[in-house]
């Protein structure tokens, strides 16, 4: 191989299917591609030795270098030097939120049964609440009367005012469970439920009733007996009051709750009722009246 040969050989390289500058390529990675000695040989002759050269397959191909396998020493310390302060950090905010709960928890056990302490007794709570209902008729719910009642097996004498309303409900307190550990008796509730009365409506403290009256006296007038809650009033009906017509009776009504001698009214709705079963003389009496108008 003659001089000028190598030369050649050093100006490109055949790598895959194209053609590099190897000059241009020693410029892009900075590494030699081949090492070229030119050795002088006894007989004059000059002879060139390539060594092998590292060769990079651009394309699908791998690149084909040897490369030294390198322990990543300080990397392994330093990760487990990482883990070791999480887990310590972990272990504080562990350690803090189990604190936390704990304080949590005994705050909420001694709101509940009182705090317990060097020189003190735990603190009672209140007893149950007990609810219950008493049914009761208007008449009745009209006056100041006592009742007894059974509550848990209990009997409890009560005094049930005049005047109640229905759905009313008033409080007993003390009444109901007793107390744990030295704590006050609950509450006993009272619902008062007053039936529909088949006379008289009540609405507040007002009472309001239907009274009949014959065709005559709604035309000539006349008298009529009432009934009120508890006696009879008589009434006098002007001539030719109209059905429907209404009169109010000032504190006749129902009795105001807990207000001692106050009454609501008594409002009286007149309903004429026309007479039936009218013989011929009477309807011919009916007609000289029509023939008149």
């Amino acid at each position: 191989m003659t001089l000028r040969n190598v030369k050649s050989m050093m100006s490109t390289e055949n790598i895959g299917s194209m053609l590099m500058n190897s000059k241009h390529r020693n410029e892009r990675s900075n590494r030699p591609e081949a090492l070229v000695v030119r050795a002088a040989l006894a007989d004059s002759v000059a002879e060139d030795k390539v060594f092998p050269m590292v060769t990079e397959h651009i394309g699908i191909a791998p690149m084909e270098k040897a490369f030294p396998e390198v322990t990543p020493v300080a990397s392994l310390t330093s990760s487990s030097r990482c883990s070791a302060t999480g887990e310590a950090r972990d272990k504080v905010l562990r350690d803090s939120v189990d604190r936390t709960l704990m304080r949590s928890f005994i705050f909420h056990f001694e709101s509940m049964f009182g705090h317990q302490g060097r020189g003190q007794s735990s603190a009672g709570f209140r007893g149950q609440d007990f609810t219950t209902e008493v049914n009761l008729l208007l008449r009745d719910a009209a006056q100041t009367h006592k009742q007894i009642l059974t509550v848990n097996g209990k009997q409890v004498r009560i005094t049930i005012p005049a005047g109640v309303a229905d759905g009313q409900v008033i409080k007993l307190k003390g009444y109901g469970a007793e107390g744990i550990n030295g704590g006050p008796a609950g509450d006993l509730y009272i619902t008062f439920v007053i039936a529909e009365d088949p006379v008289f409506k009540r609405l507040g403290d007002d009472l309001y009733v239907d009274v009949e009256i014959d065709l005559y006296t709604a035309v000539l007038g006349g008298e009529k007996i009432v009934d009120t809650l508890d006696s009879k009033v008589k009434l006098k009906i002007k001539p030719e009051t109209q059905n429907g017509t209404k009169v109010r009776l000032k504190g006749k009504g129902f009795p105001v709750y807990k207000k001692e001698g106050q009454f609501g009214d008594l409002i009286v709705t007149y309903s004429v009722k026309i007479p039936t079963n009218l013989t011929e003389a009477q309807k011919e009496l009916f007609r000289q009246l029509q023939s008149m108008n």
